[in-house]
């Protein structure tokens, strides 16, 4: 009897569960930030808005992951030639997926995508996802680091760095960890097949063998391209990721007549990069948004903006990757019931 329905159903059941556990915290935090807010003074912030540079906000959703989508073209151009058109319809579909599942999936939902499309091994799809967001960590590093170097945080926001600090030295860490899990694992691979290594041979053969070929086909997409200039390419589009993302509430700030210090938007930046990443992995409904409001406070921003801001950045975020995740489906053959599917139990 095949039992692998039934862990199915219990695994979306679980999923399922995420979100009614984070929306207290969401709903606690957003009620917290906006307990001051004022309706007549947010439909006047609302009137003023300028239109031009939040037209501008999906068109920098989309170059951001057209420069992912150029990474990870590299990274498989030893396996195979595929275009970055078509690698950017997987990462929206991707995050379409995200949008559909109760945890982030897009790094699973791009690989099947692909995998699916060009007849490759899932497990060499995934790890060359792996190493393009090991790319992004290290980016990210680099710019919490000039973030805590640079800014002069008042004593009243001592707490604050201290926590960046740390956030940044769990960043190094959990980045060298891997790297070196990773080249462990692969020079280990390299040794000549041969008899199963004694701290394994207790697994059953049934389920060493596939493992053991699931584990090369993976060890197999853990690589940088060779070449100066491939590398630089993808060292320059993490970089340059990362300065978009720091723009688009450069972008809603233009829009609602908000001006901070370059600086200000770093540390804005780095904050939402790590407050993204725990409310999205723990399904913590509006944490972002409450954490985005409560920074921009922090600067001076009033409640009102601070809000229409943030729901500008998130609205054309998600916009486009429903409009964009959509078509790529569509394109692909893929339906959005097929892609739920998948989502729910990757």
């Amino acid at each position: 009897m095949n039992s692998r329905p039934a862990q199915n159903r219990r695994v979306s059941n679980y999923y399922r569960i995420l979100p009614w556990l984070g929306l207290p915290m969401g709903a606690g935090a957003l009620y917290w930030v906006l307990r001051g807010l004022d309706p007549a003074r947010l439909a006047a912030v609302i009137s003023t808005a300028a239109v031009f540079p939040l037209l501008l906000l999906p068109l920098s959703v989309l170059l951001e992951q057209w420069l992912r989508a150029v990474k990870w073209r590299l990274l498989l151009a030893s396996t195979k030639r595929i275009g970055s058109l078509r690698l950017l319809g997987a990462i929206m579909a991707g995050f379409l997926g995200n949008i559909l599942a109760p945890v982030g999936v897009s790094p699973f939902v791009r690989g099947w995508l692909i995998a699916r499309l060009e007849k490759l091994p899932f497990s060499h799809l995934m790890a060359t996802v792996v190493v393009d967001r090991l790319t992004d960590a290290v980016a990210f590093l680099l710019f919490g680091l000039a973030a805590l170097a640079a800014y002069g945080f008042p004593e009243t926001m001592e707490s604050v760095r201290v926590g960046f600090f740390w956030a940044m030295m769990t960043n190094l860490a959990l980045i060298s960890t891997l790297t070196a899990i990773l080249a462990g694992w692969k020079a280990y691979a390299r040794r000549p097949p041969g008899k199963t290594p004694m701290a394994l041979q207790w697994i059953p053969g049934r389920v060493y063998r596939p493992l053991a070929r699931f584990t090369r086909s993976f060890l197999e997409g853990v690589r940088l391209p060779g070449g100066l200039p491939a590398l630089l390419v993808i060292a320059g589009a993490s970089i340059l990721m990362k300065l978009i993302a720091l723009g688009y509430f450069v972008l809603a700030g233009m829009a609602f007549n908000v001006s901070l210090a370059p600086l200000d938007y770093l540390v804005l930046m780095v904050f939402l990069g790590f407050l993204n990443f725990f409310a999205t992995s723990l399904k913590i409904v509006g944490g972002f948004t409450a954490g985005a409001i409560f920074a921009l406070e922090s600067f001076g921003v009033e409640v009102e903006t601070a809000l229409v801001m943030t729901l500008a950045v998130l609205g054309a975020t998600q916009l486009t990757v429903i409009v964009a995740g959509s078509a790529a489906l569509w394109v692909q053959g893929t339906t959005l019931a097929g892609l739920k599917s998948h989502s729910e139990a990757p």
